[in-house]
């Protein structure tokens, strides 16, 4: 929703959470500096993508799956982008108090 992408230009340290959902069930965080890019080169390797955030790794380590819930994916996301596929426009974009500040979908 371009909250996060706000908060990296405030300020640039990041955690991620990976989950893996089948298989193994390993959880894996990553802590780092992030950046906002328009760079054409790193865009054009990502479908649907008008920024990239670039992470700059700091910390690489198993998580603790203690509180994790066992999760199962069921069906994919109609909103997931992909090469040949324009997904559909979220219905949070088009509410009244938000117009002003989401770009319309080229």
């Amino acid at each position: 929703m371009y909250r996060s992408l706000g908060n990296i230009s405030s300020n640039p340290n990041i955690g991620m959470l990976f989950l893996e959902y089948e298989g193994g069930r390993r959880k894996l965080r990553i802590n780092g500096q992030a950046a906002v890019s328009e760079d054409p080169d790193i865009l054009i390797k990502l479908p649907g993508a008008k920024l990239a955030v670039i992470v700059e790794v700091r910390d690489i380590f198993p998580n603790c799956p203690r509180y994790v819930p066992q999760l199962e994916v069921k069906q994919s996301s109609a909103y997931n982008p992909d090469y040949g596929y324009n997904p559909p426009e979220p219905e949070w974009k088009s509410k009244d108090d938000l117009k002003d500040f989401v770009p319309k979908k080229e």
